[in-house]
């Protein structure tokens, strides 16, 4: 950021010639290639923020423009002159939230269509184009908690954005694939995590009579139709089944220590005896009377 309303027109061209430098040092020294991008120049300081929005803006054409400088008053004729409507984005996004390539896929392909087909975007707004649903992407593996896909998979950009609509097409369709697959695989391994919490707090807490699926889902900070859906999926038992099942494992170990079926029912954190008969039969087929007999 420079203030530039005492600046005259040499100390204007000496600053952007100490830009140039510092550019070219920074290249030849670190071997990195850098871009600055500038907003319009502004007057007071509740206009600094518009042309830092401004100078973000020229970002988006940074690896479409070959020069070390961009400035917004070069590109604000260029700015989004294609259909993509955020309505359309984020259909893209939500099928590979759910890692489901086929809807993502036919998105990017209409997209495309309408552009090319309909609305004869020329090359260059194409290219464009390209770079925002790539964008698309890269946004949707970073909300699905695969922010590391783009770093592992290293995408050609050189390549990946140049051709014909249908060339395009093909080379989104593989990516899609790969980055849904890559999002089931996330999910998967979250749902995994999510059961073992869940069967961890259970049989940390199973002596707790107000232990519950509203509870455990408190605990974790979710909703219980969630983490009861997750739990069917994964295991195909009912969550409340499991916590159950881990009382009545616990009750039977400590009546055949001979505990009371009432001091068992109290340790297991069963609201009264007379519950504690009717889960324990419907888990075993027994009474725990004679689980105490045999």
């Amino acid at each position: 950021m420079v203030r530039l309303e005492a600046m005259d027109t040499d100390n204007y061209d000496r600053m952007w010639e100490a830009l140039s430098k510092a550019h070219d040092l920074i290249r030849d020294r670190f071997h990195f290639y850098m871009q600055i991008c500038a907003g319009s120049v502004k007057k007071g300081l509740k206009n600094v923020h518009l042309s830092y929005q401004e100078a973000r803006e020229t970002q988006e054409y940074a690896p479409l423009l070959e020069t070390y400088y961009i400035n917004y008053d070069n590109i604000k004729d260029r700015r989004r002159k294609y259909y993509y409507p955020t309505e359309a984005e984020t259909r893209i996004m939500t099928a590979i939230a759910d890692g489901l390539p086929e809807p993502a896929i036919q998105g990017v392909k209409e997209i495309l269509r309408v552009n090319y087909q309909e609305n004869h975007i020329s090359a260059r707004m194409l290219s464009c184009l390209f770079y925002d649903l790539l964008g698309t992407l890269v946004k949707s593996a970073d909300k699905a908690g695969c922010g590391d896909f783009f770093e592992e998979n290293r995408v050609d950009l050189a390549t990946m954005g140049q051709g014909t609509p249908t060339e395009m097409e093909n080379r989104f369709d593989g990516l899609i694939r790969e980055l849904c697959s890559a999002v089931k695989g996330t999910k998967e391994g979250s749902s995994a995590n999510l059961v073992d919490k869940l069967q961890k707090y259970i049989q940390e807490n199973y002596q707790n009579p107000d232990l519950n699926i509203s509870q455990v889902a408190l605990h974790l900070e979710m909703t219980p139709a969630y983490i009861s859906s997750v739990y069917k999926k994964q295991t195909g038992v009912s969550l409340l089944k499991y916590i159950n099942q881990t009382r009545v494992d616990q009750s039977i170990r400590l009546l055949k220590e001979g505990n009371s079926v009432n001091e068992t029912a109290r340790l297991c954190g069963f609201s009264s005896s007379r519950a504690f008969i009717r889960v324990f039969k419907e888990c075993t087929g027994m009474t725990p009377g004679q689980i105490k007999r045999d």
